[in-house]
């Protein structure tokens, strides 16, 4: 014969496992506290918890399933944009010693070989200061 839990069972609740109400982490029958968060686990709950719990089960498969980035390309990625800083200071620097020479009166070419160093200079230390969205 079905106890009565057996026959008034929370959505929340499976043969194998139920969700914490506080994190959604999945959970034996036979705890009572959560393993995660430390929250009690409860064994009825209202049909708002049960909805709360049904969106805590989706976030954490989201955060399951979410590709996450490894710490070999994170560093590549800090050191690119490293390089790409340095550059920029130094095309911009470079840059601005040919319009320094330039306005010496050393000739058009230093001026626009100055303002083409510094214009790039300026844009990579720019894209690479600035946040991406």
């Amino acid at each position: 014969m079905a106890s009565d839990f057996e026959r008034h069972r929370p959505s929340n609740v499976t043969n194998g496992y139920q969700t914490c109400q506080k994190c959604g982490c999945p959970h034996k029958m036979e705890d009572a506290i959560c393993s995660f968060c430390g929250a009690k686990l409860l064994r009825k709950i209202s049909f708002s918890d049960r909805f709360k719990r049904a969106v805590e089960r989706a976030k954490w498969r989201y955060k399951l399933k979410a590709p996450r980035r490894s710490p070999k390309s994170v560093a590549k990625n800090a050191a690119s944009k490293l390089v790409t800083l340095i550059l920029g200071v130094a095309l911009t620097v470079v840059g601005g010693w040919f319009l320094l020479k330039a306005s010496q009166g050393s000739g058009l070419t230093d001026f626009l070989v100055g303002a083409i160093f510094s214009i790039y200079g300026v844009y990579a230390v720019i894209n690479v200061v600035r946040k991406k969205e």
